[in-house]
């Protein structure tokens, strides 16, 4: 049985690929108009691969940039997931599970993020800072993730996953029903495995 719910936070509850195009006043490789989708998978690389630059390059001004993380929108049924979470094990045994890349100012961001957006989970510490995030897999652990390289290896270490549909991971064609499609497939995944406990 399921026990506990990991949800990541860029990509799947805030806007880390809109906050990338306010900084850098660009549009990201992942806006229908402009993207051949398949030639930018492998995650957020693809953004400094599409601008022309180094991720020294991305990732410098966002470290320099105090607010960077603590203003990220909140993403279109970022508190559906959540709530879902809820739903399935309570309250208590649902955490945040996100990268920190070894930035400092990243990891103040997202807890003023989280304060704004999901007090609870701020006021309780259910929040983790991980770049492995496969150190948290085990069998009753379920992860929901945007990342394909955060979802694998949580598998590969016994944990349950779900890969929620994204422009820049490998479920891209899916990404136009991503939210309904990652709640059903929580609840569906959790009556699941509940019934082959």
């Amino acid at each position: 049985m399921i026990k506990t719910i990991y949800i990541d936070m860029d990509g799947v509850l805030a806007d880390f690929v809109g906050g990338c195009e306010t900084k850098f006043d660009r549009l990201s490789p992942y806006v229908e108009k402009c993207a051949d989708f398949e030639k930018y998978l492998g995650g957020m690389g693809g953004i400094p691969h599409a601008w022309g630059m180094t991720m020294d390059d991305l990732w410098r001004p966002i470290e320099r940039d105090p607010t960077f993380w603590s203003g990220l929108a909140l993403l279109p049924g970022a508190i559906q997931i959540y709530q879902t979470a809820v739903s399935l094990v309570g309250q208590d045994n649902v955490h945040i599970l996100s990268s920190h890349g070894g930035l400092r100012k990243c990891i103040d961001g997202k807890m003023d993020w989280l304060e704004k957006y999901f007090p609870f989970i701020h006021l309780s510490h259910n929040y983790h800072f991980a770049v492995k995030k496969w150190h948290f897999a085990a069998h009753d652990r379920l992860l929901v993730d945007d990342q394909d390289n955060n979802v694998d290896p949580f598998r590969q270490k016994g944990g349950q996953t779900i890969l929620v549909p994204r422009a820049w991971n490998s479920r891209y064609k899916e990404r136009h029903v991503s939210v309904p499609t990652t709640v059903n497939e929580m609840r569906a995944y959790f009556v699941r495995k509940t019934n082959d406990q």
